[in-house]
């Protein structure tokens, strides 16, 4: 993975923080493998195909207030 598409990731997930959009969604997708890795802490890694865009779950139903 290249350096620059995760420091790209982790600023577009501060912005969103910063919004406070990240409150009312989930990350998903080959990014959040990642995440997990350095959540959980494990030293094995299960490569995923990584894709540049960042998928997002919306939860049903939807607690994001307009």
């Amino acid at each position: 993975m290249e350096k620059s598409q995760y420091k790209l990731c982790i600023e577009v997930l501060r912005r969103l923080d910063k919004a406070g959009i990240l409150k009312d969604v989930v990350l998903v997708g080959s990014w959040c493998t990642l995440f997990y890795k350095e959540f959980f802490g494990r030293s094995k890694y299960i490569v995923s195909l990584k894709t540049r865009d960042m998928d997002m779950l919306i939860p049903r139903p939807s607690t994001i207030k307009a």
